[in-house]
């Protein structure tokens, strides 16, 4: 959880910690290009956290990319094995496009 993650006291973390500890707070033009990969049916990290964040790094002026895997829970499980292949397949795809958008134009070290 994130209150042993941060070493919060049992009955909760202090505002300033979790405030933090939040990505949102680490948001600037700056920032790499991210990509964001939630599963919809996600009850641990809800999605509203990953289009906060994607939200708050466009309007940054970063390149942030949300893509919500329907289905899919937390770590791309679905309620059966098809459903969370497609849901792996489909973050897997995602990510190997992203890959190819970022490294577009870039030497492609040789082994």
């Amino acid at each position: 959880s994130v209150q042993e993650y941060l070493r919060c006291p049992a009955d909760g973390c202090p505002d300033d910690a979790l405030a933090a500890a939040s990505p949102l707070r680490h948001v600037s033009s700056g920032a790499p290009r991210t990509l964001l990969l939630h599963g919809v049916a996600d009850t641990l990290v809800v999605p509203r956290q990953s289009e906060r964040f994607a939200a708050a790094l466009n309007d940054a002026g970063a390149r942030a990319r949300l893509v919500l895997i329907p289905e899919a829970g937390h770590g791309f499980i679905a309620q059966d094995s098809a459903g969370t292949k497609r849901a792996l397949a489909a973050a897997l795809e995602e990510t190997l496009a992203f890959f190819d958008e970022s490294l577009a134009g870039s030497e492609t070290p040789q082994p």
